[in-house]
């Protein structure tokens, strides 16, 4: 099952909590076309729920005014889009997240919270922003360690809590990063 979704104008579009369900080896793209901008304005969350790592998710040019959880393992990429002030995290309880692994690229998004088991976390030309904050954490930020990074031409206003930093070119940390490894 793979399927495109593509927004045609500059519409606001509004929900309470939006969930999306991916099936075993589906691909979806949420996508805004060519020269506009799409604001999902959320009263509640957008929940990303996958039964299994091979399922994929792209979301490319779209404004998400909400938090994003994912639960269960899957590849997520976001691309030329903007989340804040919420961010990205996990549901409490996530499921089986192993093999999840997020892109973010050319895009703004608020804190990222997701546990440091996951596959991998790559964020390129990008902009991270919880300054009050751990902009870059586990869901348990005062016990646990985030994901591996790798980082490229990155902003990051906030402090960093993670396992590793598997490589970092171009990137400025406004607050103290703190790795395990």
């Amino acid at each position: 099952p793979q399927a495109q979704i593509q927004f045609l104008d500059n519409g606001v579009y509004t929900g309470n909590n939006l969930v999306i369900r991916l099936p075993r080896n589906s691909r979806l793209v949420i996508q805004a076309a060519d020269g506009v901008r799409p604001t999902l304005a959320l009263t509640g969350a957008l929940t990303i729920e996958s039964e299994d790592a091979s399922a994929a998710l792209v979301l490319d040019g779209l404004a998400i005014d909400g938090p994003v959880l994912i639960r269960g393992s899957l590849d997520l990429t976001i691309s030329h889009c903007t989340l804040t002030p919420h961010g990205l995290a996990t549901q409490p309880d996530p499921g089986d997240v192993s093999d999840l692994h997020v892109t973010i690229d050319n895009s703004i998004v608020g804190p990222i919270h997701l546990p440091g088991d996951i596959k991998g976390l790559s964020i390129t030309d990008s902009i991270v922003d919880h300054a009050s904050g751990y902009a870059i954490a586990a869901p348990d930020t005062t016990r646990s360690f985030g994901p591996a990074l790798t980082l490229a031409q990155v902003t990051i206003l906030g402090k960093v809590r993670v396992q590793q930093i598997e490589s970092a070119t171009g990137v400025i940390f406004s607050a103290p990063v703190v790795v395990q490894d």
